[in-house]
C-alpha cells in the first residue's frame, strides 16, 4: 500500500484465505525476505474461529523501501498450533511453513 503515492511501500499487505479448514486456534508468524535472502519484517496474528475466513498480516514499508529491493519477495508463513489437555495435564504442539513468492 502507498499512502501517499509516492512510490515507495508504506505497507505490504498480505491477504491469506484458505486456512479456515484448521479446527483450531493458532498462531501466525510472517517473516519477510527479498530476492537477495535478506529478511525484511516480521508480523503475526492470533487466530480464532472468528478470523480464519479472512486473515492479512501486515509488513512496515520502512525497512522494505530502505533495502533498495523492488520485488521479487518471500513470505514465510509459519502456522504454530498448541493444544492443551487438562486430564494429568498434557501438551502438544506442531506447526507448520509455507513459503509464498510474491
Amino acid at each position: 500500500m502507498d499512502y501517499d503515492d509516492n512510490g515507495l511501500y508504506d505497507k505490504l499487505v498480505v491477504n491469506l484465505g484458505g486456512l479456515d479448514q484448521i479446527s483450531q486456534e493458532f498462531y501466525l508468524y510472517g517473516l519477510l525476505k527479498n530476492s537477495s535472502g535478506s529478511w525484511l519484517g516480521l508480523s503475526y496474528a492470533y487466530i480464532d474461529s472468528y478470523s480464519k475466513n479472512n486473515i492479512s498480516i501486515y509488513f512496515a514499508g520502512q525497512p522494505i523501501n530502505a533495502s533498495g529491493s523492488d520485488g521479487q519477495y518471500e513470505v514465510w508463513i509459519i502456522l504454530y498450533l498448541q493444544t492443551y489437555y487438562s486430564e494429568i495435564m498434557s501438551l502438544e504442539f506442531g506447526y507448520l511453513i509455507i513459503i509464498i513468492k510474491i
